[in-house]
């Protein structure tokens, strides 16, 4: 999926995929019959409606192994950035200084009591957390959905789209009805995996809140910013 794509509101991610399932869902009906003539008409007529259910069920196990592994990240990137938040509030605790890139400023501080040895050992552990669950952040953020995966997924919903329309050809209202009911579900689960295969970005992102609560929004920026420079040059920020 293309980055625009990603990046549209739910609204407009809708109207785009359903228009796109319902426009191919007329042109592939559309299609079926006018080649439904002669010794095609018989073939299709031929064709048993109990094929039909082992081809929904492939689907839905297409839209079940995707989703899978979406919902997985999801929770994989809520739980980096818990765990970035926690060790910053740790770290904003126990010292005025509490970006991670303050770590060699830490160490090169000279505690002046066993109080201060163990604030600053806390420090660090805080800091090495931090950075270790932003490098995860990161790392999340790359994750999607595989071209293969999509093709499959969008392969399988057009073969059983053709089915119904070849099941149905004597039929044309009830073809009509039973398409579009498919092609609905189609829209839904293309839209449900769509809009949640950018964990960072989009409307139903995951947000920096518990960061933003930890430090000021342009310390969360910011560092997003740094973080990713230091990287490879095609590395996405973490959020936006």
């Amino acid at each position: 999926m293309g980055k625009w794509f990603e990046n549209l509101s739910i609204g407009w991610m809708s109207l785009v995929v359903f228009g796109l399932v319902y426009l191919g869902s007329a042109a592939i009906f559309a299609a079926i019959i006018r080649f439904a003539g002669g010794e095609r008409s018989r073939i299709f007529k031929g064709l048993s409606p109990g094929m039909l259910p082992p081809l929904g069920i492939i689907f839905g196990l297409f839209v079940a192994f995707v989703a899978a592994q979406v919902w997985n990240d999801a929770d994989r990137a809520n739980a980096t950035v818990n765990m970035e938040a926690n060790a910053l509030s740790t770290v904003i605790f126990l010292s005025a200084v509490p970006l991670a890139e303050e770590l060699q400023f830490i160490l090169a501080l000279k505690p002046q009591s066993e109080g201060q040895v163990t604030a600053q050992r806390e420090i660090v552990d805080a800091l090495k957390s931090a950075m270790e669950a932003r490098r995860q952040r990161i790392v999340v953020s790359r994750a999607r959905v595989n071209w293969v995966k999509w093709t499959a997924l969008i392969l399988q919903a057009i073969c059983t789209l053709i089915a119904i329309a070849m099941v149905h050809i004597e039929n044309r209202g009830a073809g009509i009805v039973a398409m579009g009911i498919f092609a609905t579900g189609v829209a839904v689960s293309i839209l449900l995996i769509a809009s949640h295969d950018r964990l960072f970005s989009g409307e139903v992102a995951v947000k920096p809140d518990l960061l933003k609560q930890v430090l000021p929004e342009e310390a969360v920026s910011q560092s997003a910013i740094n973080h990713n420079h230091s990287g490879s040059p095609d590395q996405p920020a973490a959020f936006g």
